[in-house]
């Protein structure tokens, strides 16, 4: 890994980890452990072998997105729909963004400040958090300039992950945890298989950022 990558590599994993301490704890909730980590192995086997197989599209067909890609490949319809699959994942992860600001950030800023914890709180956080967050991001062409907030961002998930650890040490000592939640997670968990596996695998594609990665000259034609 070169100096010249690191940015790009920051940026992915910066990606991956932050919607995945979100959604993880939640299958494994649902499918128990053994089943959540077949499946969480079974995500990121099918998430290595689809990343390549774009990355080695990309080389031969000499394209550097993934939308020129799918045009190359089925012409202006595949071109389109990839486009309007593209927006939706960007719209959906958007709206959640903004569903957990809504959500934490009121009870934060009340318990910071002691203001009073109302929908009128909720409205503007989002609201703030829309125009002076997402969208100057958004505008952003350069990923380099968003490096040192990846990084930041990294080393709190890593907070994070230490705290629940400290948190739940002593389940994991005395074993109390393998007598809840080993085998199933819940009564439904015969179609946990068809039912979290999407979300393991929304949580580990990321094929958008592979291909920018491509185009961001880590592959130079």
């Amino acid at each position: 890994m070169s100096e010249r990558e690191l940015p790009y590599i920051l940026n992915l994993a910066n990606s991956i980890m932050g919607v995945s301490l979100l959604a993880m704890p939640f299958c494994f909730m649902r499918c128990g452990i053994l089943l959540g980590t077949l499946l969480l192995l079974l995500s990121t086997y099918l998430t290595t072998v689809t990343c390549g197989l774009l990355v080695k599209a990309g080389i031969t067909s000499k394209r550097r997105s993934y939308e020129f890609l799918a045009y190359d490949l089925f012409g202006a319809t595949g071109k389109l729909a990839v486009e309007v699959g593209i927006t939706g994942v960007q719209l959906g992860t958007c709206i959640a963004f903004h569903v957990i600001i809504g959500d934490l950030g009121p009870s934060l800023i009340s318990k910071w400040s002691g203001l009073e914890n109302t929908q009128t709180l909720r409205v503007v956080i989002m609201t703030c958090s829309a125009f002076f967050v997402s969208l100057p991001l958004s505008l952003m062409r350069n990923l380099e300039s968003i490096t040192k907030l990846s990084a930041l961002s990294i080393c709190f998930y890593i907070i994070v992950v230490l705290n629940v650890f400290a948190a739940a040490w002593q389940n994991l000592v005395n074993g109390s945890w393998t007598q809840k939640r080993l085998i199933s997670g819940t009564p439904t968990t015969s179609f946990s298989v068809y039912q979290y596996l999407p979300w393991l695998l929304v949580v580990r594609h990321k094929c958008l950022y592979c291909m920018m990665l491509f185009r961001s000259h880590l592959y130079p034609y």
